[in-house]
């Protein structure tokens, strides 16, 4: 079986509580009751502030492939809204004054005995 992750969120903010993940195998769902007794951070917040969104599986493969991570919900369309980290954003190629410096301290930290 193949369960796709869940979003709790504050309903206020749209930030996102916890992501159950995606899980395959031999697995069952899971209720809400189920993960507020898994998940203590939800039991921090009053069960009227928290809204759930539960996904297909696989269904962000692509977007936690190039480094994104979930982060708030849209609470005018609750779409989730995805932030990336920095380094898969840095898509240029170094410079050629730091290329050589970096090929410099690969040979000296080859070269050392």
């Amino acid at each position: 079986m193949q369960i796709g992750m869940k979003i709790y969120y504050e309903k206020q903010t749209g930030n996102v509580i916890v992501n159950t993940g995606e899980r395959t195998g031999d697995v069952i769902p899971t209720t809400e009751e189920q993960d507020v007794a898994t998940y203590f951070i939800l039991k921090e917040h009053a069960p009227e502030t928290v809204g759930m969104i539960q996904f297909k599986y696989g269904e962000f493969t692509a977007d936690y492939a190039e480094g994104g991570v979930i982060t708030r919900i849209d609470l005018d369309t609750l779409e989730p809204l995805v932030t990336y980290s920095k380094q898969t954003e840095i898509k240029t190629p170094l410079e050629p004054v730091q290329r050589s410096v970096n090929k410099w301290n690969f040979w000296r930290r080859t070269t050392r005995s």
